[in-house]
């Protein structure tokens, strides 16, 4: 109600409305062309990126924060030769992060997008500076692709959390995509 009024105020009445729900869950009628996600904690990112795909939405914008998914997921799974890389708390912290954001962007390629990953903001400013910048097109799952990313999640034996919310919706791309 109170976000309405400003809107109202704002000379936004009818173009615009607010809903409240879980970002899985909420009734959003029609289907937004954009999907904005800027700092979405956690799985909160894949949760709005999965809701993207589902809605097939145009243009996709999700600056990620806090990747603790994977970086759990990867405590004490390291294939070699890569112990180095999580070994220190610090570095599998980093590590996850560009993982999780490599396998949101490998998912979403799959899912027709064409996706780029850019720092948005300078780092002097924030070390949470990556968007995931994702343009729907409806191109077929490219084949090397496919093997690119079992490759990399069967490696690393891990499960991101946006191939879990897709579910079945990825697995029939990925199925499809290997004949």
């Amino acid at each position: 109600d109170r976000n309405t009024k400003i809107g109202e105020a704002l000379g936004w009445a009818g173009r615009m409305r607010f809903v409240e729900g879980t970002i899985g869950a909420a009734a959003v009628e029609p289907a937004p062309h954009l999907l904005l996600a800027l700092h979405a904690c956690d799985t909160a990112t894949d949760d709005a990126l999965a809701r993207a795909v589902e809605w097939e939405s145009p243009v996709v914008l999700a600056a990620p924060c806090c990747h603790h998914d994977v970086q759990r997921q990867l405590a004490g799974v390291t294939p070699a030769p890569y112990g180095p890389l999580t070994r220190h708390g610090i570095l599998r912290e980093r590590f996850a992060d560009v993982l999780t954001d490599a396998l949101r962007a490998a998912i979403l390629r799959l899912m027709g997008y064409r996706v780029e990953v850019v720092e948005f903001v300078a780092s002097a400013h924030t070390p949470r500076n990556t968007l995931l910048r994702a343009v729907r097109t409806g191109a077929a799952a490219d084949p090397a692709l496919v093997r690119e990313y079992r490759d990399l999640i069967e490696s690393w034996g891990v499960r991101p959390a946006l191939a879990t919310r897709l579910g079945d919706r990825l697995d029939h791309v990925l199925d499809r995509a290997n004949g």
